[in-house]
């Protein structure tokens, strides 16, 4: 499955946290992580933006 986008009240490290526990806790799921899109320095050639990646938060 693809990574899902939390809304913008869970926006936050601490709040995705206690989501993510609260999940753990409440089904079966497995490798439930907080990510972030991290710059990678890189730009597209055919749009001219800066390329992003996803990178698990470690905090």
């Amino acid at each position: 499955m693809k990574a899902q986008k939390l809304s913008h009240s869970l926006s936050t490290p601490r709040l995705a946290q206690q989501y993510a526990e609260l999940t753990k806790a409440q089904e079966q799921c497995r490798d439930i992580e907080i990510r972030y899109r991290k710059p990678t320095g890189a730009i597209n050639p055919k749009t001219k933006k800066e390329v992003l990646e996803w990178s698990t938060y470690i905090g």
